[in-house]
């Protein structure tokens, strides 16, 4: 077969196994990466192509979640830059791997670590007490950080975390409710917006008119509650803000 055949073959999830076999000791980089993303591609030829000399495969078969554990396992010490991030990443990473991983001294793979959905709580926490800003702002976006943690973040020195925080939906309506009296205004914008802020919080929100975050209160979800509450003046709300937005 040409090349330019044997790479539509490579990613054809309809490719038989033994074709499969056959293309993964392909000479060409460019076949061999069609089949290390193959859904198709059987566990014992993923595990083979993890251990390939071409940076390329081995990246590719550190994202795919049909790699084995033991093959995920093994690149995790992988020195080259960012195989062991897309591990990291991987939706299939056990649990106790994601944790080992969390204590990695590279920002970049604490910070995938913080992103991948199946994070243990355990490795969030700790994460959320990272040196790294960037972390920390990855962990109070995560749907499955604690509240607790949520709430610690809501404190962060840094607005950019608080401000992930006040934009993260699973955050508690308490941890919203003090954040909706922050000192920057980036923050209270956040909280007006957040679909989980509760009325009382819009509301009080919105009789702030020193503040950009009030005429944000008219685009939360929750507007036309806050209008029948009676907790707002919104014939006043609207001669300040209405014509702006």
């Amino acid at each position: 077969m040409k090349l330019t055949e044997r790479i539509k073959v490579a990613g054809d999830p309809n490719t038989p196994v033994e074709t499969l076999a056959e293309l993964s000791r392909d000479k060409s980089s460019w076949v061999l990466e069609k089949v290390a993303v193959n859904p198709s591609t059987p566990a014992e030829i993923l595990v083979e192509l993890s251990r390939s000399e071409l940076y390329e495969i081995r990246a590719r078969i550190a994202k795919n979640p049909n790699t084995p554990v033991e093959a995920l396992a093994e690149l995790t010490r992988d020195e080259s830059l960012g195989i062991c991030s897309r591990v990291a990443l991987n939706p299939s990473t056990p649990a106790e791997l994601l944790v080992e991983l969390s204590r990695d001294k590279d920002d970049g793979v604490r910070s995938a670590v913080a992103q991948n959905p199946n994070t243990p709580v355990e490795a969030l926490i700790e994460l959320g007490r990272d040196k790294s800003l960037g972390i920390r702002e990855t962990v109070a976006y995560n749907p499955n950080t604690p509240v607790e943690t949520l709430a610690e973040l809501s404190r962060d020195r840094n607005h950019g975390v608080r401000s992930v925080v006040a934009k993260n939906p699973n955050t508690p309506a308490e941890t919203l409710a003090e954040l909706s009296r922050d000192d920057v205004d980036w923050v209270r914008n956040w909280v007006a917006l957040n679909p989980s802020t509760p009325i009382e919080t819009l509301a009080e929100l919105g009789r702030n008119e020193s503040s950009w975050a009030s005429a944000k209160v008219a685009l939360n979800p929750k507007w036309i509650k806050v209008q029948k509450s009676g907790l707002l003046d919104i014939a006043k709300f609207a001669s300040k803000w209405l014509n702006v937005l």
